[in-house]
């Protein structure tokens, strides 16, 4: 849409050569290897400790663009006005990665937690968020629900599978009707997941659309309508 596209244009540059460092992380088999993107807030010595956010996509059986990061829809993130949304340190570390396929939950928590061991003088561990879409919202789920302890809230927008459970942590719960990438249909089974889940649904926020214009699958890609605040 004429919309997207204008959204998409303003953010295209927003992050320059040099912010995004490119790491790999080898799986505990080292049979397969997953690229990821760091973003740092920090662009000077300081003593500062500041959020991070994982931003988990698409799973793909590729390796990761080196271009992801800085085009991807939530490449943004990264540019001052959602940096100073971070209220308190004007900043956060965005880490995005789009797993392998072969990536279980192991191998991510591995990978979270060499990205913390770098950088622990720098990070707000009472601060770590995860947003995810598509495929990576099973991902999340699982991430967040093995160690709630571990994590401030999560966002997840239109998984392509059933959720049967979530962490006891804030979370938004983000679909569309009529979504044709999905194996189910959120917005209808959000009855269910009311009744028959465990989950304090006071912690629970949930944002349905009834339709949009999609660039990829239709009634899908919600999470760049609220990414761009569209």
């Amino acid at each position: 849409s004429d919309e997207r596209t204008e959204a998409r244009n303003k953010f295209s540059s927003i992050v320059k050569a040099g912010e995004v460092e490119k790491k790999i992380f080898l799986g505990p088999t080292k049979t397969y290897y997953t690229e990821y993107r760091v973003y740092s807030p920090v662009k000077k010595a300081t003593d500062t400790k500041y959020p991070v956010v994982f931003l988990i996509g698409k799973q793909t059986a590729e390796d990761s663009n080196a271009d992801d990061l800085r085009h991807d829809s939530f490449a943004f993130w990264a540019n001052d006005e959602y940096q100073n949304r971070f209220y308190e340190t004007k900043g956060a570390y965005i880490v995005y990665v789009r797993p392998a396929a072969e990536m279980q939950l192991e191998s991510f928590q591995l990978m979270m937690e060499e990205f913390i061991k770098d950088r622990e003088a720098n990070i707000d561990m009472n601060r770590l968020y995860v947003v995810a879409w598509d495929k990576g919202c099973s991902l999340a789920i699982k991430a967040t629900t093995s160690k709630e302890s571990n994590f401030a809230a999560l966002v997840l927008s239109s998984p392509r599978e059933m959720i049967n459970s979530f962490p006891s942590i804030p979370t938004w719960l983000i679909a569309s009707k009529n979504d044709q990438a999905a194996s189910f249909d959120l917005t209808q089974c959000w009855s269910y997941l009311k009744d028959y889940t465990s989950t304090d649904m006071d912690k629970i926020r949930f944002t349905s659309f009834d339709s949009f214009n999609s660039l990829g699958e239709k009634n899908h890609d919600t999470w760049e309508y609220v990414a761009y605040d569209i």
